[in-house]
């Protein structure tokens, strides 16, 4: 097992990259002094922080805290990972650009220095923040993130993110010759439609590629164990390697109260 601390690791981490602190900062939208504080151990990052360098250098949580020498637990196990485990996706970050209605359309402002992480095989340009219900029928709901191509033009029926003058809003689009029609997901909300001189305050600003609920927020713990105890023996017994019962990732996910299901 390792026995360095959080800033001798992350003072590791960057120096394999060749960074000075300088550079470092810049990526995680901090200060150089801040890196300093972190590397002599006078400070630490937010755990949110924490999830951002470990996902940057791709290790896990037990390697960024020193109390292991195994960078990543699921890629160094190499051929004996268990069929039933899926190795986390290079991941990419997606900057914030503002919220966006499910319901009636609200004023859109840019959130600057906020990004948002997501899976480097999908093409997506920015994020918005849902705000409202209007599209719960696309399983789209209040405070989740949606992930959007940059694109002036959509195909009828796709979900897109749709600027009115300065406002924002998010619903299935169609267009019918010089007729613009926004469809909610959700009956209790009514079709939004554009016309002739109404279409000049429209400007289309992509298509929804994935939302994901945000992962930020906590309701109602639930525990997710991702590595069982009895993996954690074979690794021992075959490989020779320390115990994993000790190096167990739990993760508290969300509820939705629709279906009381843990999704992340």
């Amino acid at each position: 097992m390792g026995s360095r601390s959080m800033g001798e690791v992350i003072k590791a981490l960057r120096l394999e990259r060749n960074m000075t602190q300088e550079q470092f900062a810049k990526v995680f939208n901090i200060s150089s002094s801040t890196v300093g504080m972190w590397e002599n151990s006078k400070r630490s990052p937010s755990n949110e922080m924490q999830d951002s360098i470990a996902d940057y250098f791709n290790v896990d949580m037990d390697f960024l805290h020193g109390r292991t020498l195994i960078r990543n637990r699921v890629r160094d196990f190499g051929d004996h990972i268990p069929s039933n485990i899926i190795p986390i996706p290079e991941m990419k970050k997606v900057p914030m650009l503002g919220a966006v209605a499910c319901g009636e359309p609200i004023y859109m402002d840019e959130v600057r220095g906020e990004y948002y992480p997501m899976d480097s095989s999908i093409h997506a340009d920015f994020c918005l923040r849902a705000q409202g219900d209007s599209m719960t029928g696309a399983r789209i709901y209040d405070g989740d993130i949606v992930f959007i191509q940059s694109s002036p033009v959509v195909e009828n029926g796709q979900i897109a993110a749709v600027a009115i003058d300065d406002e924002a809003t998010l619903k299935y689009f169609y267009q019918y010759g010089d007729t613009v029609v926004l469809r909610p997901a959700n009956a209790k909300y009514e079709e939004m439609t554009y016309s002739r001189e109404d279409l000049d305050h429209l400007r289309i600003l992509g298509r929804s590629v994935r939302s994901s609920p945000s992962y930020l927020k906590y309701e109602g713990p639930c525990t997710l164990h991702l590595l069982p105890r009895s993996f954690a023996a074979k690794a021992e017994s075959d490989q020779g390697l320390p115990s994993y019962s000790t190096l167990w990732l739990s993760i508290t996910l969300n509820l939705r109260p629709e279906f009381g299901l843990p999704v992340l």
